[in-house]
């Protein structure tokens, strides 16, 4: 309650600050606002297909990667407010503004005062660069004077803070996603209706060439890099294919494994044949050595001439048959050299019969068979070594060959893989090139912008009441900052706060001009003796009153003077000392006193302090001299002045603190003086004038309390 009361006197004392003030700067900001041009509102709306769109990628892998749908559309609104962006805009619009530029009509792209401003700051040297109905030129010669210099027109155009072409002005179209669909919404607003419209037209256009040109270029890129990769691991693929079909035309080599197969079995086979011809050759000579030796003129036969022909015929034709296999004419010769043979050994030899009794003709025919078979023998295992050689031969061919062909079969299986990778990297990326295309195409402007009619609906008075609103509570603020920092007790709130001593009452100013002012003092000096009477002892014929401050001039004397009138005036006997002119304070007599009786000198009149029923003492000021506890505590309450028109010191709490100790049990209680007529009115009740105004602001400022309420 006593905050409230606080906020509302401190808002009734600071009411013309608080009323003109926050008036003054509310007028400013709404004649600021009133200058304003109107602004106009236009949006746009597009379908960008990315959530609920036909994508091959999510087809082919069965579900959604929310996040990078959601990095997507994040994307999609960075590139709408990218730089690079909204700087083609601005010269895109700057170049269409230009080019349909008329300073005496509004048309559809400028209002004619828009066109006039623009007309007026656009310098020379850029006009040069519009061409007549060509936007898109126009638009190439900006770009390539806009890059020329960082400090052209252009440049600064953009980078300043122009209201329609700057990044500050371009930049404030907002975009948002609506709600979690696939739509987006961009919406601007300015002082040109026209101009906004075209502004979001250019920007829906741009917004999809930079993202068509920015995915395109990625996957362009990527498939260009992989059909370079494919070129060139084909071509290696190719030249290695060729050195291993030219690998196996040097080396005679069809099918590797199978050829090495045959040269292991006819090895095989070779070997048998090798074994089984020695061994037929060893037998045959054995028998043949063994039938020579039973019968006698052999070696005739065998060194006949003819006899020899004969068998080096049939070698020849075994050699023959050995080598072009079963020959049926080869074999037919054979048998007719064999017969011959035998028609010559029988010529040559005469012996019927051997020693041992034996019939000789057959152990010749033996002898024959043995050195046929021997001859055969002979034969066949020359041209079995021979092809054992050739086999050797073979061997030692494909040894190496073999380790080449698998070095090379690794090296073309290594590349064939690498081959079929690029294919698939270059497939797939051929897939997400055609995937961005059939998602840049559902790219669709649902509702294009309109040209604003009316303009938007101010909120200057709003903002106006808003300034009011925040510059009275700004110095409401201050003044409560500056009230509880301020060290001067103007009122009892203040007083208590800052002194720690409740407040027993108020007097007002000493030489008010106040045409109330006799009326006002005795108010105050009423309610402050009632007051003092009840803290009187009943039990004793006299009470004191101490009446002390702690500087000079804080109207003791008035005060004291005007109590002992009013006491007077309701039939006590009051007397009053003053240490101006009734005891010395520089005296023994006040310094050692236990009493006031022992330095008071008796009234005009010849009154005895003894015979008074109430004693008023008015003390020097407590910076000047120490008072005797004594006489402190002996009375029946102290009352300090405290000035309110000036601030209470440090030096005043020290005094104020030592009377407290002096007091004992005795009261003290604080008297404002220099007082204002509201604080006075607080203790004594609504004091004059009594205006309807007055009642009013009275009643306010004390919540309706009557004056009994505000006494404590």
């Amino acid at each position: 309650m006593n905050t409230l009361l606080y906020i509302l006197r401190l808002l009734f004392k600071r009411k013309w600050w608080l009323l003109s003030l926050p008036t003054v700067v509310a007028i400013i900001v709404a004649i600021i606002l009133s200058r304003k041009p109107d602004t106009y509102k236009s949006s746009t709306t597009i379908y960008t297909g990315i959530v609920s769109g036909y994508d091959i990628m999510t087809i082919s892998s069965g579900s959604q990667d929310w996040l990078s749908i959601n990095n997507a559309v994040d994307n999609l609104l960075s590139i709408i407010k990218a730089e690079s962006t909204l700087e083609n805009v601005s010269l895109r619009l700057l170049a269409q503004d230009l080019v349909h530029l008329d300073t005496e009509n509004d048309n559809d792209f400028l209002l004619a005062a828009t066109s006039q401003k623009l007309a007026e700051n656009v310098p020379q040297e850029v006009m040069d660069l519009v061409v007549k109905d060509d936007e898109e030129k126009t638009f190439e010669n900006f770009r390539r004077y806009y890059s020329m210099d960082t400090g052209n027109y252009l440049y600064r155009l953009f980078h300043w803070n122009d209201r329609h072409y700057s990044y500050t002005a371009l930049n404030s179209i907002e975009v948002n996603k609506v709600q979690s669909s696939d739509m987006l919404t961009m919406t601007y607003e300015n002082d040109d209706p026209f101009l906004v419209y075209h502004t979001l037209l250019i920007l829906t256009d741009e917004f999809m060439n930079q993202y068509k040109l920015l995915r395109y270029e990625q996957t362009n890129d990527v498939i260009k890099y992989f059909e370079n990769e494919l070129v060139r691991v084909g071509a290696e693929l190719n030249t290695l294919e060729e050195g291993l079909k030219d690998f196996n035309i040097d080396n005679q080599i069809i099918n590797y494994e199978e050829q090495t197969k045959m040269v292991a079995e006819r090895t095989r086979d070779l070997d048998v044949r090798l074994e089984t011809t020695n061994m037929n050759l060893k037998s045959s000579q054995a028998l043949r050595q063994a039938i020579e030796a039973k019968l006698d003129g052999m070696n005739t036969v065998a060194n006949n001439a003819e006899f020899l022909k004969s068998l080096n015929t049939i070698g020849n034709l075994y050699s023959q048959a050995q080598n072009s296999g079963n020959n049926s004419s080869v074999n037919s010769q054979i048998a007719s050299e064999t017969e011959k043979l035998h028609s010559i050994t029988t010529d040559l030899t005469s012996q019927k019969f051997t020693k041992e009794g034996l019939a000789s003709a057959d152990l010749i025919t033996q002898w024959l068979d043995a050195l046929l078979l021997e001859t055969k023998s002979r034969a066949e295992l020359d041209v079995l070594e021979k092809n054992y050689s050739a086999l050797t031969n073979e061997y030692e061919r494909f040894s190496p060959v073999g380790s080449s062909l698998k070095r090379q079969n690794r090296t073309i299986n290594f590349s064939e893989q690498t081959y079929l990778s690029v294919l698939q990297a270059l497939n797939e990326a051929r897939l997400r090139q055609k995937n961005l295309q059939m998602t840049s195409a559902t790219f669709k402007v649902m509702s294009p912008p309109s040209v604003a009619i009316e303009p938007e609906a101010t909120k200057n008075t709003v903002l106006t009441v808003l300034v009011f609103v925040c510059e009275f509570i700004f110095l409401f603020l201050l003044f409560v900052i500056m009230e509880i920092l301020s060290r001067r007790p103007f009122d009892k709130a203040s007083a208590e706060r800052i002194t720690g001593v409740e407040v027993l009452g108020a007097m007002p100013e000493r030489d008010s001009k106040d045409k109330y002012a006799d009326l006002i003092k005795n108010s105050a000096i009423q309610n402050i003796g009632n007051a003092t009477i009840n803290f009187f002892d009943r039990s004793k014929l006299t009470n004191i009153i101490n009446v002390f401050s702690t500087d000079y001039a804080d109207g003791k004397t008035v005060f004291g003077e005007t109590l002992r009138e009013y006491f007077k005036s309701i039939d006590l006997k009051p007397a009053f000392f003053s240490w101006n002119k009734d005891f010395d304070i520089t005296s023994k007599s006040f310094l050692m006193s236990w009493s006031i009786y022992d330095f008071a000198i008796p009234m005009d009149g010849g009154v005895d302090p003894a015979e008074c029923d109430i004693i008023i003492v008015e003390y020097p000021p407590l910076s000047r001299v120490s008072i005797p506890n004594r006489l402190v505590a002996s009375a029946a309450v102290n009352l300090l002045l405290v000035d309110s028109s000036r601030p209470w010191k440090g030096m005043d709490h020290i005094l104020l603190r030592q009377l407290k100790l002096q007091t004992n049990t005795t009261p003290i209680r604080a008297v404002l003086s220099n007082a204002d007529k509201d604080v006075i009115g607080a203790f004594t009740g609504m004091l004059p004038p009594y205006t309807a105004m007055h009642r009013f602001a009275f009643t306010v400022k004390n919540l309706g309390l009557s004056d009994n309420q505000n006494q404590e």
